[in-house]
């Protein structure tokens, strides 16, 4: 150990004596690999050529995202064994006020908008450009300014810097990841309701935006849908990497699989995602889904207005069948005219295969209902209580209404009910009452609510 210590001092002590140390740029990429998350983050893995010469090397790596997780960059040749010494990463960017700043003491010149030229020493830049020309102070002088040069420790793109040792020169693939925020993903859906309004066809797409500060060309696409937890601050990663996906069918689209406990989407072509760019991938497309359309009406939360739901199960036999990503769901109906129109959107959850999908779209126009509490008795500990709950229906079609009712504590019973209820928790019964067309329908019940 210690005469490896030595031999890398060695090195280091002689690569310093000399007057410049030159730096190599990484090889260009030669694959590039991004795994999404819902959580504004992304793993990102690059493998580039690498050439190593015997003894210290500098190599550099330009245009990595600027929101890049430099606690998370992990770098190993794929062939041969170096040593990484020390990882340096760079992000003084070039700008007007950093560059006015540099020459603070040095002579500028100041252009005037007739070509004529003032040589003149830059005091401050603080607040405005203060110039002294000739024994006077200049403030803000009109006309542009003119630098001698670009002055030295300033960069135009964010750079990561690595000093290997390697025991021999050698050319070999080598893999770069990092974690960078600036990434994220989300679903959207759009349905289609038929004109009998018992079927939808549905599409999923993606929405990538990508504000890293970095571009990925041909990249090899992976979304992860799921929350995973993030130790606060950010501690190290070192060698984590995601395992990669099978293409688990043929096609451009994204094939899904169960990973850990998230689920994992893989785009089966390669893409290109620009810095400040939005792109919109297809994710699934489903026909002739049965929809079943629901109405709600619960006065303690929504006053005399009626709850219009359509709500599908998620299923293969249905047509989709695939864990749905968290996201919002537009549907449509076309008019008689054949234009598609907006009649609500909601937002889901992730939803899991075989599971029921409901989306509240809105408040029934033509249906209203009115709660009244009839009769009050308190007991003691507790209290009996009678309602009247009286639906009124104004289209040409029968339709059926449920009905909560929130009784608030667990030990309660019916008393009395003119239609059948459902005991759906604890503390919720629900009744569904049917309502003829452009008709009336009345529902009265009685509760013994008591307490220990």
């Amino acid at each position: 150990m210690k005469r490896i210590f030595g031999h890398i001092i060695a090195v280091i002590a002689a690569a310093t004596a000399c007057s410049v140390v030159l730096a190599a740029e990484a090889g260009t990429v030669d694959d590039v690999a991004l795994t999404v998350y819902n959580q504004n983050l992304a793993l990102v893995r690059e493998v580039r050529t690498f050439t190593f010469k015997e003894g210290l090397n500098f190599l550099t790596l330009t245009g990595v995202p600027s929101a890049i997780d430099t606690t998370s960059v992990h770098f190993k040749p794929l062939q041969g064994a170096v040593e990484l010494l020390e990882q340096n990463y760079d992000y003084d960017l070039v700008s007007r006020n950093k560059l006015l700043q540099k020459y603070i003491g040095s002579t500028i010149t100041v252009v005037d908008e007739d070509g004529s030229r003032r040589d003149g020493t830059l005091l401050s830049v603080a607040d405005g450009v203060v110039v002294e020309h000739q024994g006077k102070i200049l403030l803000n002088p009109p006309g542009s300014l003119e630098l001698p040069s670009l002055p030295g420790g300033l960069l135009l793109r964010p750079t990561l810097e690595w000093q290997v040792l390697s025991p021999k020169s050698f050319t070999a693939p080598g893999e770069v990841s990092y974690l960078s925020t600036g990434l994220s993903w989300s679903a959207d859906y759009v349905a289609m309701l038929s004109d009998s309004e018992k079927l939808a066809d549905l599409e999923g797409w993606v929405t990538m935006t990508n504000n890293s500060g970095a571009s990925y060309e041909n990249a090899r696409l992976k979304l992860v849908a799921g929350e995973i937890h993030r130790a606060q601050p950010p501690m190290p990663v070192r060698g984590k990497m995601l395992a990669e996906a099978e293409m688990m069918r043929d096609g451009a689209g994204f094939a899904e699989e169960a990973f850990f406990e998230y689920h994992l989407y893989t785009l089966q072509r390669r893409t290109t995602i620009k810095d400040r760019q939005e792109k919109q991938i297809s994710l699934l497309t489903g026909n002739n889904i049965p929809v079943s359309k629901i109405y709600t009406y619960d006065p303690d939360w929504r006053s005399d207005n009626v709850e219009v739901r359509i709500e599908f199960k998620n299923s293969e036999q249905n047509g989709i069948g695939i864990p749905l990503p968290a996201g919002r769901v537009r549907v449509f109906k076309r008019d008689s005219e054949g234009m598609a129109q907006l009649v609500g959107e909601d937002n889901i959850g992730h939803t899991p295969k075989d599971e029921m999908v409901r989306l509240l779209l809105g408040n029934a126009f033509d249906i209203k209902g009115e709660k009244t509490q009839t009769d009050h008795v308190d007991k003691h500990r507790g209290y009996q209580a009678s309602y009247e709950v009286v639906l009124r229906n104004h289209k040409d079609e029968s339709v059926f209404v449920l009905v909560p009712q929130h009784i608030g504590y667990a030990n309660w019973k019916v008393v009395s009910s003119s239609l059948d209820y459902t005991k759906k928790d604890a503390t919720t019964i629900e009744f569904r009452v049917p309502v003829a067309a452009d008709g009336e329908a009345k529902l009265t019940y009685a509760l013994d609510v008591w307490w220990r």
